[in-house]
């Protein structure tokens, strides 16, 4: 099962984790990481934990240009940034029936069209 990791800053990689488990039930393979009061060090090192915790894995940021993006950097793992809850959701949907590859791009799509002027 591949797993997600949401990182952000403040409470908007928590707060968005417990939207998707209101929304979704309990999740296995679900992890949010804040990077309020680390360094770029220590942001790297909590990541790179959570990250040897699962065998397949996609990173969820904030914002493409923040702290959290670029700690992210030399991992080598698909980062999707901008996340949105209608990208986390579809992610649920469908991570078990994607490849890595394809999941991205699925998201990437999914986030765009997650935002609406009403």
């Amino acid at each position: 099962m591949i797993g997600a990791i949401i990182i952000g800053h403040g409470d908007l990689p928590v707060a968005l984790a417990d939207a998707l488990s209101t929304i979704t039930g309990p999740q296995e393979g679900i992890v949010a990481i804040s990077n309020r009061a680390l360094s770029m060090e220590e942001l790297k090192k909590r990541i790179e934990g959570e990250v040897k915790k699962q065998k397949e894995v996609i990173v969820f940021t904030d914002l493409p240009g923040g702290s959290c993006t670029i700690a992210c950097h030399s991992l080598g793992i698909p980062v999707v940034s901008g996340v949105n809850l209608p990208m986390l959701l579809e992610f649920m949907v469908i991570r078990e029936k994607m490849d890595i590859e394809g999941l991205v791009e699925k998201l990437a799509s999914t986030g765009r069209e997650g935002i609406k002027v009403l």
